[in-house]
């Protein structure tokens, strides 16, 4: 009886945790996306030939974002865009922020960016 009971809690306790890191990406918040909307404004734009937030997040829609992100492609994806920042070291912290900017505001949310 014991260890059915701890067998059903664990396999729970796995099935919450699974479906929690699932959804990480659609529980991307506003406030998250405006700490990327400032490190595009601060350090891509210039480099980007001042290319809107917004026209650099409309590229590609919430899904493709999310696969270029997850897939480790997103950092080459903005040196292909921006070729400016080739030659830049795009930190992990920022590669995620630009990340929840982009998704957020990716070309099929719907969300426009006040950034400009």
């Amino acid at each position: 009886m014991f260890k059915k009971s701890i067998s059903i809690a664990l396999a729970s306790l796995f099935a919450i945790s699974t479906a929690t890191t699932t959804l990480s990406a659609a529980d991307v918040s506003e406030a998250e996306a405006k700490k990327g909307s400032k490190v595009y404004q601060k350090k891509f734009k210039s480099r980007c030939d001042n290319m809107t937030g917004a026209a650099f997040a409309g590229q590609y829609d919430m899904d493709e974002w999310e696969d270029l992100y997850n897939e480790g492609d997103l950092e080459a994806e903005i040196k292909d865009v921006c070729p400016a920042t080739e030659k830049m070291e795009i930190k992990d912290r920022d590669l995620k922020k630009l990340f929840h900017f982009f998704y957020f505001y990716g070309a099929d949310s719907g969300k426009v960016p006040s950034c400009g």
